[in-house]
């Protein structure tokens, strides 16, 4: 099934969004462009995502299985797939800030920082955007445990009822999901509202994954097929369109931004299965082969796009030219971290080996 391939390609879309979003805060800000100030949704959108493919792994490897993968090893893939980038990034990065003397914070709290405790509940961070990592960490952790422990008893009842206190204590706290910075406590004096954030748009993943599997357990042949096929593209054509006015969108603070979840989870279900009309270019393997730099691109282009802007890089510049600018520098940047962090870790995996 080809459906990694577009996802990673995917994933490679919605960063750049994140990147857009980012570039209108920190460079645009002031020239009176305001699109993309919701593109921090995309955020959401990876949350929703990592919930569909953290549901796949447990019923695949766990659900489904006679030799459940166990919590300890899905512990370590955890950290495989997350920790190398983040450790190399925190400290490339960090170092980077202070000798261009761009002061984005301290090192003070560099163990916590290490072990991924940090932003999300009144720690500093030294890696701007941290908590979106930090968050995927943990709550991953949390919700596979639950699904390994209670199996269907936490898909069709706890899980859902956590998610739907999520929402409530976000909805009742601060208002809607906004963007940047919202790393205060705000539950139970410990909870923010991005970990908040972050449950809700994994258990939405794991809802849209539990669909799939009811989908895929059913016949469906006694439905004209023709019809169907009609009727999928055209919900994938309103899922496409609803979701770029939502990430494009010049507002901010306003409840709309939840529906955000309704056309993403309809279009990782239809990738999933390979029932896409117009996204079938997410497919192409070029461009999942460029959408391996996604999670380094994500975690270094704030950084950036602080220094260019500490050193006055695009001042006085054309404000769409400002953006086509960073997005590229942004992916140069990102290429270049991502190929020396696959060195480093080459490298010291011979080391290792050869000792």
């Amino acid at each position: 099934m080809n459906n990694i391939t577009s996802f990673n390609s995917l994933r490679f879309l919605l960063a750049l969004f994140i990147c857009l979003f980012h570039t209108q805060v920190i460079l645009a800000n002031g020239t009176g462009y305001k699109i993309f100030r919701s593109a921090y949704l995309a955020v959401d959108c990876f949350f929703v995502l990592s919930g569909f493919l953290l549901a796949r792994s447990f019923y695949l490897k766990s659900l489904y299985t006679e030799n459940p993968k166990g919590l300890i090893d899905f512990f370590i893939s955890r950290i495989k797939r997350l920790y190398p980038e983040y450790l190399f990034c925190m400290i490339l990065l960090f170092t980077l800030m202070r000798c261009l003397n761009v002061n984005m914070g301290s090192g003070k709290a560099f163990f916590l920082n290490f072990i991924m405790i940090t932003d999300v509940s009144g720690i500093e961070t030294m890696l701007l955007g941290a908590w979106y990592v930090v968050v995927l960490f943990w709550l991953s952790c949390l919700l596979y445990a639950l699904m390994y422990f209670f199996k269907e008893k936490a898909l069709q009842l706890y899980i859902p009822l956590l998610s739907f206190f999520c929402l409530f204590a976000i909805t009742s706290n601060t208002g809607p999901v906004v963007g940047l910075g919202y790393s205060v406590p705000m539950v139970l004096g410990f909870l923010s509202q991005d970990m908040v954030r972050g449950f809700l748009g994994l258990s939405v993943g794991i809802f849209a994954y539990m669909i799939s599997d009811y989908i895929n357990k059913n016949d469906w042949n006694w439905i004209n097929q023709k019809k169907l096929h009609f009727i999928l593209i055209l919900i994938e054509l309103l899922s496409i369109v609803g979701l770029l006015i939502l990430l494009c969108s010049s507002k901010k603070d306003s409840f709309q931004y939840f529906n955000i979840y309704f056309p993403f989870a309809f279009i990782i279900i239809l990738l999933f299965y390979k029932k896409e009309f117009f996204l079938r270019f997410l497919s192409n393997p070029v461009l999942a082969k460029i959408g391996n730099i996604s999670y380094i691109l994500y975690l270094s282009h704030i950084t950036l796009m602080f220094c260019l802007k500490k050193y006055s890089v695009f001042s006085g510049i054309n404000v769409v030219l400002l953006f086509v600018l960073s997005i590229i520098i942004s992916m140069v940047f990102a290429t270049i971290l991502y190929f020396s962090c696959r060195f480093l870790k080459s490298f010291i995996i011979k080391q290792l080996v050869i000792k």
